[in-house]
């Protein structure tokens, strides 16, 4: 386990932006992995499953646009297609085949319904305020409507959302420890701006860095957390660590993948 003065000393200099730009360095598993999900998704582009897969491997990557884009995809040709994810993964974890890879796609599919509810939830807090503020003929109907499908929906979100954090905390704290640890503790942080609790996702982004100072979309996760808590000065000192990290990393991949 790192001491909590080498994080402390780590977190420093990246608050600084002094460290050097070097690529993030992808293991030999999900090097090959990503080429042969690229391929399937290329000769079968609407299979959702070897879409969601590729999606996944991209997420460990720290290809966030293009997983986004993956992601995207999925629900154009299957809106409901996460939560038939969902049964298939968890009848996987209970069948005995659990490792961490099965648990970061179950933090993902959890996060995806989470996200959904909430900003539904959210939605409809907006209209309860915009009819309140703003009364209007039906304004007492659709306040009435919009409270209900909060009861309803809250305590979903809310399990969806604790169902997501421990998925990704068995990625974050997994053995032996290695980069991938690091979208564990950073994808926890995503969960938590959902909620507007910028300082643990703070908390949980710095530990990422700490882990993996590498990965360029990580920087940018810790520029947002940063200005979301009012340091605007060490955000713009990540803002420029994670475009040289970015530049360093396509360039690396380039490299790596023959693209």
């Amino acid at each position: 386990m790192r001491s909590m003065l080498s994080k402390k000393i780590l977190v420093f200099l990246l608050l600084c932006g002094i460290l050097l730009a070097a690529p993030m360095r992808h293991n030999e598993k999900i090097k090959t992995d990503y080429l042969k999900y690229k391929q399937l998704t290329t000769q079968q582009p609407n299979n959702k499953d070897y879409l969601f897969e590729f999606a996944m491997i991209l997420a460990a990557m720290g290809r966030i646009e293009q997983g986004g884009d993956t992601l995207k995809k999925i629900n154009e040709l299957d809106e409901n297609y996460a939560r038939a994810a969902l049964g298939k993964l968890e009848r996987s974890r209970a069948a005995g085949q659990d490792n961490w890879w099965l648990r970061f796609k179950l933090g993902f599919v959890y996060y995806f319904l989470y996200e959904e509810d909430q900003g539904r939830i959210d939605q409809a807090k907006r209209r309860i305020k915009k009819n309140q503020d703003s009364p209007a003929d039906q304004s007492g109907q659709i306040i009435a409507r919009e409270r209900a499908l909060i009861t309803e929906r809250q305590p979903r979100a809310n399990r969806y959302k604790e169902a997501s954090l421990a998925n990704f905390y068995l990625v974050a704290t997994k053995q032996p420890e290695d980069y991938l640890n690091a979208w564990g503790y950073a994808y926890m942080a995503t969960v938590k701006a959902i909620e507007k609790d910028w300082p643990e996702a703070k908390n949980l982004i710095e530990t990422a860095v700490s882990i993996e100072p590498n990965a360029w979309a990580i920087r940018a996760a810790y520029m947002e957390a940063l200005r979301q808590n009012g340091n605007l000065l060490a955000a713009a000192g990540q803002l420029t660590q994670a475009l040289k990290l970015k530049a360093e990393q396509e360039s690396y991949e380039k490299q790596a993948f023959h693209e």
